[in-house]
């Protein structure tokens, strides 16, 4: 089978061109789709062509994708072609199905009609044939086009691959086989079930998990991405169970995440501070895996940093915005080892000796600190939940300010001995019942360095 298209802007004078072909023999399925369109850049005229093409092997059930890039060549132009080809790549076929094959690397319908028709067609002879071999299974007669066609040729495929492999797939199979797939002596053990053999291959094989992850995903919420559960539970230890039932697993192990490499918290109240940060995020707010992401990239940080002479880093958190904060804190650590040094702003002894001296109001000591170095702008962040960790670039004309009373505590910026910006913890108001005297002699003091000057430089730092 084969169809071939050509439209033309008249208003931009630009060409695109869709060639779609379709040959299946007893021994494969190859199906190509070829896309040619014309782009200006500057006024002048530039063509690339993509090029998707799915090989089935029929005997096998194994598919090839090629994806191929390739510019059309301008004389003083730039130009980089690309081609990749993977062997029973899921993530690649569903792009193949999305853009390759619907799309025509397109938006949805720029083809109109009768390229729809002619997917139809194309689609409908894959499924013939490949139904032919279905029969006596319960795929004989699924209807993959239905009343909605977005999936149906990456289904299809998937259900053919799983057949020919002797896979029992389970309800959201075509999700989970992007992101796992199972090992032949873990299907071996499990009766070749798909969902069974990969949790069982992870350590988390559980009846609990399997009836979980069988059922068909919730309406408006993303499905569980395996490879994210995987390393959830790993956090948890032996004991995952007993955690993993006290958080929203589903939603926090939803979206992408590819890495393998696996950590363990070390004891329970590094559990248990992982519990309070993924339950203190609001019910009604939107999640994301970048909470996951960020947890990977502690435990990564942090061997980095013990490795290199810090020792006994605690992970311990309240909430979900202290995974970032300390994230924050432990990199801006990591930068100042693989450079060598930190920067700081050198400002006189005299004045840090002046400034920073205690003071005794209403019974009560406050405590002034000068933030001088880029590290402690970081920490000042994390304590106070704002983005002091980004304002190091303005202590050149700003001097940054902490004041702290037992649990209480507060930022000040000051510019040419005059206070312009004070905040409590995450950008609060002051409490004027406590700190408004104390900044007022404070304030006094610094309006004696209205004229004071000081220069950035760097500290180095020795390496393990």
């Amino acid at each position: 089978m084969q169809y071939y298209q050509e439209k033309f802007n008249t208003n931009h004078q630009l060409k695109s061109i869709s060639d779609l072909t379709l040959e299946i023999t007893s021994e494969s399925i190859i199906y190509k789709g070829d896309f040619f369109m014309e782009f200006k850049k500057d006024t002048i005229p530039y063509g690339v062509t993509f090029v998707h093409e799915l090989d089935v092997n029929k005997n096998t059930g194994d598919f090839t994708i090629r994806y191929n890039i390739i510019n059309k060549k301008n004389i003083g132009g730039t130009f980089k072609n690309n081609t990749v080809i993977k062997k029973n790549n899921f993530d690649m076929l569903s792009n193949l199905a999305e853009m390759g094959f619907y799309r025509g690397e397109k938006r949805r319908n720029f083809w109109g009609v009768k390229y729809n028709k002619a997917l139809f067609g194309i689609f409908n002879a894959i499924k013939d044939d490949i139904q032919k071999e279905f029969v006596g299974t319960y795929l004989e007669n699924k209807d993959y086009w239905g009343s909605s066609n977005e999936n149906a040729l990456y289904n299809i495929i998937v259900d053919y691959h799983l057949y020919k492999k002797n896979i029992k797939g389970h309800n959201n199979v075509y999700k989970s086989i992007m992101n796992v797939y199972p090992k032949k002596l873990w299907l071996k053990r499990n009766d070749n079930k798909f969902l069974p053999a990969v949790l069982d291959e992870h350590g988390i094989k559980s009846k609990y998990f399997i009836k979980e992850l069988s059922n068909v995903e919730e309406c408006g919420k993303p499905s569980v991405n395996i490879r994210s559960l995987i390393y959830l539970c790993t956090l948890f230890g032996q004991n995952y169970i007993d955690y993993i039932r006290k958080i929203d697993w589903k939603t926090i192990s939803a979206g992408y995440f590819v890495k393998t490499k696996k950590h363990i918290c070390r004891n329970e109240n590094e559990k248990r501070a992982l519990i309070r940060a993924f339950n203190s995020h609001p019910k009604d707010a939107p999640r994301t895996n970048d909470v996951l992401d960020s947890i990977y990239s502690l435990f990564e940080v942090r061997s980095f940093l013990e490795e290199n002479g810090h020792t006994n880093l605690k992970i311990n958190f309240k909430c979900i915005e202290d995974v970032k904060a300390q994230l924050e804190v432990w990199l801006m650590m990591k930068k100042h080892l693989t450079l060598g040094y930190m920067l700081l702003y050198k400002m006189p002894e005299y004045f840090i000796r002046d400034i920073e001296i205690p003071i005794e109001y209403n019974n009560k000591t406050y405590r002034p600190k000068i933030l001088l170095s880029d590290n402690d702008f970081c920490i000042e962040g994390m304590i106070m939940k704002n983005c002091m960790g980004k304002q190091f670039i303005h202590g050149s004309i700003h001097i940054f300010m902490a004041i702290s009373t037992g649990k209480k505590r507060i930022n000040i910026r000051y510019q040419n001995g005059i206070p312009i910006m004070s905040y409590g913890k995450a950008n609060s108001p002051v409490p004027e019942d406590t700190f408004k005297e104390v900044m007022n002699i404070l304030n006094n003091k610094m309006l004696k360095y209205k004229d004071l000057t000081w220069t950035r430089e760097k500290r180095h730092i020795s390496q393990k």
